[in-house]
Parts: structure tokens; C-alpha cells; sequence
């Protein structure tokens, strides 16, 4: 295997988790799921947020893991075939919950913006306000 290789990989998934899992995620626990809850949403559909913000925190403890996995494979641990194979395993697992994750946010919290006009003014007051509060 070349190393030079895996270690760009490693990178290149580093900076895909920072940019995209973690900004998505707080995006959504700090402006997106506020906004709906402020509706006074369906028990169902409070269901489904309190559902998805858990998964947001596994997420980010699983892909804690998978960094630390590839952080021991890259100082320390040689990189053979098998542990390849595990590494591959553990991203399709993780890729398929994330997959599942993507797809119950598209059929349940997008219509729910779509129909309600008070989320979408709610949603954009406190996008403006979090996005002041990261500035200071």
C-alpha cells in the first residue's frame, strides 16, 4: 500500500467531516430544529427532531473514532490488507446510517419547511443571529 496514498485519503476525509458533518450539523441543531420547534411542530414530527439530533451526536462520536483509527494506522500500526478491509467495512457502515440520516431529513423535516412559511422567517431570524454570534 502506498502510504503517501492513504495518508492523502485520511486528508481528504479529515476535511470532508470538519466542512461538511460537523458545520451540517450545527446548522441544523442551532438554527433549522429550533426554528420547527418554535412552530409548535406534530408529536411526530418532534419525534423525528429529537430522533435526528441524537443521531447527530452519534455521528460525530463515530467519526471521532474513525479519525482516531486512521491516526493510529498513519503513526503507528502497519497498514495491511485486513485492516484496510476493517477500515472499508466501518466507512460503509458509517456511510450507510448517514445515507438513511440524509434521506428521513429529505422526506420529513424539508416538507415540513416547504409547508410552513412561519419556520422559513423563524429559520432566517436565527441564522442571522448565529451568524452574528460566531463573528464575536
Amino acid at each position: 500500500l502506498d502510504h503517501g496514498l492513504f495518508e492523502m485519503v485520511v486528508e481528504q476525509y479529515s476535511t470532508f467531516a470538519r466542512k461538511n458533518l460537523e458545520g451540517h450539523f450545527q446548522l441544523e441543531n442551532s438554527v433549522v430544529f429550533p426554528a420547527i420547534i418554535r412552530t409548535n411542530p406534530s408529536f411526530e414530527l418532534r419525534r423525528t427532531i429529537s430522533t435526528l439530533l441524537k443521531e447527530h451526536t452519534e455521528f460525530l462520536v463515530q467519526n471521532n473514532d474513525i479519525l482516531e483509527l486512521f491516526d493510529s494506522l498513519t503513526k503507528s500500526e502497519p497498514v495491511t490488507k485486513e485492516r484496510i478491509e476493517q477500515i472499508k467495512q466501518t466507512l460503509r457502515e458509517f456511510c450507510a446510517k448517514l445515507t438513511a440520516h440524509a434521506r428521513r431529513e429529505n422526506e420529513v423535516i424539508i416538507p415540513a419547511i416547504q409547508k410552513n412559511p412561519s419556520i422559513q422567517m423563524i429559520m432566517n431570524r436565527i441564522y442571522l443571529e448565529f451568524k452574528t454570534r460566531a463573528k464575536s
